[in-house]
């Protein structure tokens, strides 16, 4: 009504409520609109289903597939509770607090003695290192192993599951029986 140009009118609206504001295509789209006619500053209806159904009962459905089974998908628990994907994702994240991690990821799992025996060599080595200084370093040769499978084992994205940010990730142990493997040994040194 003013004659404003609409990058005046993003400006003049981005001053008072900086990001909370309309999006710079939603500003241009109404400008042009008004330019048309339009006299009406209220959105119009449509016939689109609502964006969201983040209700209380589908917040309880959708925690209470998690809790069953902490492996499925947001596409699989939209179409139990028949809601839309991003619905189900504002219910997970924001209204459940849950985000989808995967388990760690380890060689194998120590028993206590060989954690304590770990340590000890771990205090040894650097009791020598401060002793003897960085030629110390330079004479230690290291040796690690790693079966090469001849299939894909399970991949970290497979085993990813829900969990609230106050609880850790699951530990799982890499090794497993296969069809085939080799055995690949690397030695290593200061260079």
């Amino acid at each position: 009504a003013e004659g404003v140009k609409p990058s005046v009118i993003l400006r003049k609206l981005e001053a008072p409520f900086g990001d909370n504001t309309l999006k710079k295509t939603q500003v241009y789209k109404w400008y042009k609109q008004f330019l048309e006619g339009r006299e009406s500053i209220e959105n119009e209806g449509h016939r689109r289903r609502p964006r969201t159904r983040v209700t209380e009962e589908n917040i309880r459905l959708v925690g209470s597939l998690i809790e069953g089974d902490r492996r499925l998908t947001v596409a699989e628990i939209a179409s139990v509770v028949r809601i839309s994907f991003g619905s189900v994702q504002a219910i997970i994240t924001d209204d459940l607090g849950f985000r989808n991690v995967s388990a760690r990821w380890v060689p194998r799992l120590l028993t206590e003695n060989q954690k304590r025996h770990c340590l000890k060599v771990c205090e040894w080595l650097l009791t020598r290192s401060q002793a003897e200084g960085e030629a110390f370093l330079y004479r230690i040769v290291t040796c690690d192993e790693t079966w090469v499978h001849h299939y894909t084992p399970e991949s970290k994205e497979a085993s990813m599951e829900w969990r609230k940010k106050s609880e850790s990730a699951l530990i799982k142990v890499k090794t497993r029986l296969s069809a085939g493997k080799v055995l690949a040994t690397v030695f290593l040194d200061f260079k």
